[in-house]
């Protein structure tokens, strides 16, 4: 496949949910072949920004006051926000901190 993935923002509230996902990524899939494909390597990433994002929005905190808490520009915030995979993983750390959490590794489930 080539050319880069784009992955639509919608608005997020607890009714988004990975079916509407499916639902998206087929309709995609018969315009696309090999989006669905794409999108799949990419869950990891959007699993990550979108809690990043989610923990901000709990703690009441607007993307301008994590860009200082983080020494971010709000547009970088607002990238991860965005689920942007071209963000440095130096950023997504300081964002994580930003809102009293921290990036890490666990083992592949087998």
């Amino acid at each position: 496949m080539s050319g880069t993935l784009a992955v639509r923002r919608r608005p997020w509230s607890l009714a988004t949910t990975w079916t509407t996902w499916r639902l998206d990524i087929t309709a995609e899939e018969e315009r696309a072949p090999g989006y669905g494909e794409g999108l799949e390597r990419l869950l990891p990433v959007i699993h990550l920004t979108t809690a990043l994002r989610q923990e901000r929005e709990r703690l009441r905190l607007s993307a301008e006051e994590v860009a200082e808490r983080a020494g971010l520009q709000p547009d970088q915030v607002e990238a991860i926000d965005d689920n942007d995979v071209d963000v440095p993983v130096e950023s997504v750390a300081r964002y994580a901190a930003a809102v009293g959490l921290r990036l890490g590794l666990q083992p592949l489930s087998a």
